[in-house]
Formats: structure tokens, sequence, C-alpha cells
């Protein structure tokens, strides 16, 4: 029987073809008969590979309501880690949907139970899903407690995780008014972002003095990167007789694989438009 199962898990493999194929929801249908047949052969860690594979094509066409029940069913079924990684799915999809309540009790379950992942990245992105349903549901101290958590978690030269932490912990701060915390947060982010910047083009930042030009105290803004469509920014040299003025155009999430022109060069070639 299992034999049959995995044959027609093979067919649907066979005819469902590589995702740069997958033009419309339509075409997942062969991707999900494959995972169905993988979980009746009761061969969990293929299926949910397969899951996995799907989740793209499921945040840019919809049918979260789909990936919530297909991943339900594989929690239930499976035992840890696949069963973590699965919970931490349905948490995805419920949060989609704007149910955060229940996306909030399976991150925190799929967070409980142990992980396959030695570095942390997994963690890491739940409890950033977890830390925005707090958001959504106006319970801020949960929130700030999960960005915390991370901040003080995030290796030295994880830059992402400890920006996008700042990020949440100023979008926190917004949310309860206290908008010099909200700002003290943001431009510790955006120090992280460009101190990484400059480290990629090979600048030590240790010749250079952070010195931001904006300020959002007392602003009540409902997104948090408003304040930053273009940012001035100067990095003087400690003799003070040198200086790199660049312009910056940021938006969540933080693009770290971007490179800052300065200010000259975009003068030169126009500026860009914001990302």
């Amino acid at each position: 029987r299992y034999s049959l199962l995995h044959r027609g898990a093979d067919y649907f493999r066979d005819i469902k073809g590589p995702p740069s194929t997958w033009k419309s929801i339509e075409d997942l249908n062969p991707v999900i008969a494959e995972y169905e047949l993988l979980m009746r052969a009761g061969d969990y860690e293929t299926a949910l590979e397969v899951l996995d594979s799907i989740l793209p094509f499921v945040e840019k066409w919809g049918n979260y309501r789909q990936v919530e029940r297909l991943s339900k069913v594989l929690a239930k079924e499976s035992k840890p880690p696949i069963s973590s990684v699965a919970m931490g799915f349905t948490g995805w999809a419920l949060s989609a949907l704007g149910e955060d309540e229940q996306a909030i009790e399976y991150f925190k379950r799929a967070l409980n139970e142990p992980v396959s992942d030695p570095s942390m990245v997994q963690e890491y992105s739940w409890r950033f899903e977890l830390a925005n349903c707090y958001l959504a549901v106006h319970d801020y101290d949960a929130a700030k407690q999960e960005f915390r958590f991370l901040l003080d978690r995030a290796d030295a030269e994880d830059f992402k995780t400890q920006a996008e932490a700042l990020i949440g912990l100023g979008i926190t701060a917004e949310c309860v008014h206290s908008y010099d915390k909200a700002e003290i947060s943001y431009l510790q982010a955006l120090e992280i972002y460009v101190s990484f910047q400059l480290m990629q083009q090979g600048v030590d930042e240790n010749e250079f003095i952070f010195t931001p030009g904006v300020s959002i105290s007392n602003l009540p803004l409902a997104d948090p990167w408003a304040w930053i469509p273009i940012v001035p920014l100067s990095f003087t040299s400690p003799e003070g007789d040198v200086k790199k003025s660049f312009l910056y155009s940021i938006e969540a999430p933080l693009p770290f694989d971007d490179y800052i022109k300065t200010k000259g060069e975009d003068d030169e070639q126009g500026v860009e438009e914001p990302m």
C-alpha cells in the first residue's frame, strides 16, 4: 500500500513541473495531491518539504486557508521537529488571514517544541511573526518582550535581526505614544544598517562619526518608515576635514543587499526612486 502511495506521489511530482513554471493557483493542485499522498504514506518529512515549496506562491496568490488545513494535519500526525515547523506554518497562515489570536497559540506551541535548525533562523522567524501578532491584538508588552528577546539573542554579526528587532521595538513604542523611545530605536536600527553597508564596501566604521539628521519626536506616525523616505546622514572623519554625505532611501524589510550611493553619485546619475 505504501509503495502504491509513493508511486502516486511520484506521478504528481513528475507532472507538477519546476516551480518556475507555476503561473497560477491552479498549478499548485498537483503539488497538493503529491503532499496528500505522502501524508497517507506517513512520509511526513517529504510532505513538509513539499508544503514548504508552495508557501511563496500562496503568499503571492492567496489560499492561506489551504495551507492552514494542510499544515494542521501535519502538525497533528507528525512528531518534533516536523510538527514544530508545521505549527509555525499554521500560525503563519492564520496570521495572514487576520486570525491573530489563533496564530499566537500556534506560534507559541511551535516555539515550545524542539527544532532542527541549529542556526536559530526558524525560531527567529516564528518569534518575529509572534511579535507582530501581539501588535495586531494590542498586547504591546508581549510584543516588546519578543522583540527584545530577538535583539538580545542576535549574534553580533547578525545585523538584519538586530535592526529589524529595533524597528519592532520602535513600532511598539509608537503604539503606546512613546515617541522619544521610538526615535531612539529607529535611529539605532538605521545606524546598524548603515554600518553594515559601510562594512560591505570595505570602509572601517570606526573611522567615521555617525550623525543622523532626522527627528520624529512627538510625531504620531502610523508607518514607522514614513519618516525616512530619504534620510540625510553625514560621516565625518575624526580630523574633521573629510565629509561624506549620503542619501538613503529605506523601506521595510531592510534592503541589506543593496548598494548605497553617495549624494554626489546620485546627483550625477539622477536620484533613484525609493526602493
